[in-house]
């Protein structure tokens, strides 16, 4: 099985040099330039479509500290609508690149 990464980073170089880093080694790279756009491509996405979701500092709309706590928060709201298992997805936020 193939892993799923959302890379939300804006429009930078970094974003292409780690994009390009992990789809030399067989991961599949979703991109979203904003945090509006990776909160988006979550929720289109199918429960455990992404395994990592790696976002910047640099992100517009929402920043990534927001982000993150509104996927936590679907994540929660999701398993008691559905009593499923706790199902960990793992998010990476990194400052000062």
């Amino acid at each position: 099985e193939n892993i799923r990464v959302l890379l939300g980073f804006g429009q930078s170089l970094e974003r292409l040099q780690i994009g390009e880093k992990l789809e030399q080694n067989g991961i599949l790279v979703d991109y979203a330039e904003n945090g509006q756009r990776v909160i988006e491509k979550y929720l289109q996405a199918q429960s455990g479509y992404y395994q990592i979701i790696i976002l910047n500092d640099d992100l517009s709309l929402m920043n990534s500290i927001e982000v993150s706590t509104e996927i936590r928060k679907m994540k929660k709201l999701q398993r008691l609508n559905e009593k499923l298992p706790k199902n960990c997805i793992k998010i990476l936020s990194f400052f000062g690149f």
